[in-house]
């Protein structure tokens, strides 16, 4: 089931974006202010090897951030709170749509199997899936 998010799941993520916005100002010195250039802040960070395969907040953290770049360059990109069974996470939803993201772990699930995780290449693919819809 998929509904307007929640302020639980507001409140998550903007957190995990807080940080993931220090942590590449700190590391680049750099303004992050989540457009599509952006993309290539977060994957510089996400590549300097300062973070373990085993450090999923900041992983998913990084995928927040990534999505909020998704809300502010496509729109009718908004979040919501999907619920599957005793599991509820914060993902996107475009428009009225069947295309979902779920930035968190789009960029974990990768990283946890030590695979690397192109953002430019997913945002590229997000971006035709909605095109696509239209």
């Amino acid at each position: 089931e998929v509904i307007p998010v929640r302020v639980l799941e507001i409140n998550a993520i903007n957190e995990a974006y807080d940080w993931a916005v220090s942590t590449i100002k700190k590391q680049l010195t750099k303004d992050f202010t989540a457009v599509e250039a952006d993309i290539d802040s977060i994957q510089r960070v996400m590549d300097s090897g300062k973070f373990s395969s085993s450090q999923r907040s900041a992983w998913e953290s990084f995928g927040f951030a990534f999505g909020a770049i998704l809300v502010n360059e496509m729109d009718g990109m908004e979040w919501v709170t999907v619920i599957d069974g005793d599991r509820e996470y914060a993902a996107l939803r475009f428009a009225d749509t069947p295309v979902m993201v779920c930035p968190a772990a789009l960029v974990w699930d990768k990283v946890g199997k030590g695979k690397s995780c192109s953002l430019r290449a997913e945002y590229e693919h997000i971006r035709q899936e909605v095109e696509s819809t239209l």
